[in-house]
Formats: C-alpha cells, structure tokens, sequence
C-alpha cells in the first residue's frame, strides 16, 4: 500500500499533518499487527470529522490536531515527525499499564 501524499484529492496542502499521521498510523499499525497477528484493540485509530482529526491508542487521544504536544523546531519551523510522536506515545501508555496489577476477588484459587 502506498503512502498519501500531499497531491491526492481528498486532502489539500493544508491537512499536511493528518496526511503525515495517516500513513504513521498504517505504518504502526502493520508493525502491531505483524507482532501479535491479529487485532486484539492495540491498534492506533485515526479519527476525523472533517474539520479536525486526531489519533486513538487504547481508548486514549494521544495526538490532535488542535492541541498537537509534538516538539517543535522553531530554527527549521517544523515539527517533529508524526511516527517518532506516536511510538513515544505508545510505549509511555504501555509503559504504565505493563505496571497494572489484577487484585485477586473472593472468588481466587488461594482459599483466603
């Protein structure tokens, strides 16, 4: 599958980031795919509505386009690239939940 880019007809030069998070949210998502082989919900959601568009992990917005917390390069007045965003994003939120404990109920194999 090829990338989007900045001349198909369903985005304009202005939409620049959600073309450069669509094709990081495909590229991420074979990445999870090709790991576990099957959806198991740990793949990335790009959502629009038309006016905006941002990016879902885990039931979370990691990325919009209102409130973008990439770092941004004020001496090549860009921002960081969108793929390199996203996999911080992630590992931070798998980072955190790796340290989630289940307690165990009244209903446990311990007896107690």
């Amino acid at each position: 599958m090829n990338d989007l880019n900045e001349e198909d007809e369903v985005f304009s030069t202005e939409n620049k980031d959600a073309i450069e998070a669509i094709n990081a949210v495909r590229r991420i998502n074979e990445e999870i795919y090709d790991q576990i082989e099957e959806d198991e919900g740990f793949q990335l959601e790009f959502l629009t509505n038309g006016f905006c568009s941002g990016i879902k992990f885990l039931g979370d917005i990691i990325w919009n386009e209102d409130d973008n917390e990439r770092k941004y390069d004020e001496e090549e007045d860009e921002y960081e690239p969108m793929e390199g965003f996203l996999r911080r994003q992630i590992n931070e939120i798998l980072k955190k939940t790796a340290n989630i404990e289940v307690l165990r109920g009244t209903d446990d194999d311990s007896g107690n």
